[in-house]
């Protein structure tokens, strides 16, 4: 158990500054708020949905069931359903766009730091003269595979 409140400290500790006070994360509050608020209503609704599922299930055990409490009751749970169903879409929408915010943010601020700390030592661009034609090279590895296939 201390192993994973570790875990869950550094991968907070790595997180934290894209969920600060900055302008530009803003986004990422909002959608991590979401997602903690669609999660506790999904949670809420499924506790609904057993009540009224078995609010339906007693009454189709009724012997003078009219279509009346039957189409009430069934609406009642189909309604529950489909308030489950719109907060997974909302969970899904914020978890989506929240790791694509955050993998870019991270992604931009690690390329940052590899270029200011001149981590590419070493590394020599290429001459545009020397690049390689597109056509030839698709076209050789075309024909390659038709040869030795």
């Amino acid at each position: 158990m201390i192993g994973v409140v570790q875990k869950l400290k550094e991968v907070a500790a790595i997180f934290k500054p894209y969920f600060m006070n900055r302008g530009s994360y803003q986004k990422n509050r909002l959608l991590f708020a979401g997602f903690i608020i669609s999660n506790l209503l999904g949670a809420f609704a499924i506790a609904a949905i057993y009540a009224y599922m078995s609010t339906f299930m007693g009454l189709l055990a009724l012997p003078l069931l009219t279509y009346e409490m039957f189409f009430a009751s069934l609406a009642d749970f189909l309604g529950v359903l489909a308030i489950y169903g719109a907060t997974q879409a909302a969970n899904y929408f914020c978890t989506q766009k929240l790791i694509q915010s955050l993998t870019d943010s991270l992604n931009k601020d690690l390329s940052d730091a590899w270029l200011k700390n001149h981590a590419y030592y070493g590394i020599k661009l290429g001459n545009p003269k020397d690049t390689p034609d597109v056509n030839k090279v698709l076209t050789d590895d075309t024909s390659d595979v038709v040869f030795y296939s």
